[in-house]
C-alpha cells in the first residue's frame, strides 16, 4: 500500500528542506531483520529515494539474535551498497526496552 501511493504516506520528494529529504525507519524487535532488509531493498528501487538520505535502524535486545541480525544484514547488504546509494544506510543496535539508557543516540537518529 505505501509503495502503491508513497505521497499518500507523506513520502513523496515535493518538500525540498534537508531535513524532509531524509527518512529515519526503525524497526524495534527485529529479530532477523527481515522487515528491515525489505524496507531498505524497497527503498532502494524507489526513483523518488534516489536522492533522498534514508536511515534504517534495526533494534533488538538478545544477544544471540543480535549477533545474527548483524549477519542478516551483512549477507544480504552487500559492500559496495554504500558506494552505489550512499544516502542509504542500514545500522543494527541493542535495544532493551525497559531500562533507559543515557547512552547518545547514534548520528543516523540526531
Amino acid at each position: 500500500m505505501v509503495l502503491e501511493d508513497p505521497e499518500r504516506f507523506g513520502l513523496d520528494s515535493s518538500s525540498h528542506g534537508p531535513e524532509s529529504r531524509r527518512l529515519n525507519v526503525l524497526e524495534l524487535g527485529a529479530g532477523t531483520g527481515l522487515v528491515s532488509l525489505v524496507v531498505m531493498k524497497l527503498l532502494d528501487g524507489l526513483p523518488s529515494f534516489n536522492h533522498r538520505e534514508v536511515h534504517v535502524v534495526a533494534t533488538d535486545f538478545h544477544p544471540s539474535v543480535l549477533a545474527n541480525l548483524r549477519s542478516n544484514v551483512n549477507a544480504n547488504v552487500s559492500s559496495t551498497h554504500n558506494q552505489i546509494t550512499s544516502t542509504h544506510s542500514i545500522t543494527t543496535h541493542f535495544l532493551d526496552w525497559s531500562s533507559f539508557t543515557t547512552t547518545p543516540r547514534p548520528d543516523c537518529l540526531s
